[in-house]
């Protein structure tokens, strides 16, 4: 299809048995999930990921608020957490008709802002972070960007092409994005970015944040996830993968 300079680009295929192809599930050793804009759905169970069909999820519904929180929120066992949840900018609420009930709804910033959730007191380790985002119109995608301790995990956005977003199939980079690979300091925050996209509005349905192991289970001194290509072979990094500082603005007041 061509894109918005009117060409074409095709650099490669890859054709595999299914059985061939990697599974988006990773190693779940403790799992949050979170259901956004809850006043159109009341979602339990497995989104793309998930331990079972009775999985917990919370539920962040503050329609009109644009500074509102969640304490001490669930696994997705039931057991209560040290975790907490602050979002800023996020008043605005709306839905549409989606096969998965988390996925319906969604909030978005009123001053066509970005909006910013804070996830505090996670325990220390590292984290796979799952965000969903994408309206029925096919490029009304959802943008997201992650920071962890001043480094930056990067920035990713849902497709601007397909019919992903009305498929009943969760695929990647079509519904949702993931963030692999993001360390935790104990009770250091994290913040992800929903940021305004083709129309100028935001797309957050809904969170998976799953930790996946240790910080630094090698004992090596180094974070986990920093150890990229042969990052971890040199005993010092001057830089960590992605060293960047969070926007100003991003400290809040943990709930």
């Amino acid at each position: 299809i061509p894109d918005a300079a009117g060409y074409t680009t095709l650099s490669g295929l890859q054709i595999a048995p299914a059985g061939a192809v990697a599974s988006e599930q990773p190693l779940i050793n403790k799992l949050l999930n979170v259901d956004i804009a809850v006043a159109h759905s009341n979602k339990t169970g497995l989104a793309v990921i998930g331990v079972g069909s009775s999985d917990v999820w919370n539920h962040y519904n503050f329609p009109g608020v644009n500074a509102a929180s969640l304490a001490n929120l669930k696994w997705s066992d039931n057991s209560s957490s040290s975790a907490g949840l602050v979002m800023l900018n996020g008043a605005g609420q709306w839905g549409n008709v989606l096969s998965d009930v988390m996925f319906r709804g969604y909030n978005y910033a009123q001053n066509q802002g970005n909006i910013t959730v804070t996830l505090t007191n996670l325990p220390s380790g590292n984290y796979d972070i799952l965000a969903y985002g994408h309206t029925t119109t096919l490029d009304d995608n959802g943008v997201f960007e992650v920071w962890s301790d001043e480094i930056n995990w990067g920035i990713k956005g849902t497709s601007q092409q397909g019919y992903g977003p009305t498929s009943n199939k969760w695929e990647l980079g079509q519904q949702y994005v993931r963030l692999a690979g993001v360390a935790v300091n104990n009770n250091h925050p994290v913040y992800l970015q929903s940021k305004k996209t083709t129309y100028g509005y935001n797309n957050l349905s809904g969170l998976q944040i799953v930790r996946t192991g240790d910080l630094d289970s090698d004992s090596d001194g180094l974070p986990d996830a920093w150890c990229r290509g042969n990052a971890c072979r040199r005993r010092s990094l001057p830089n960590p993968p992605g060293k960047r500082s969070a926007p100003s603005g991003f400290r809040t007041s943990v709930p």
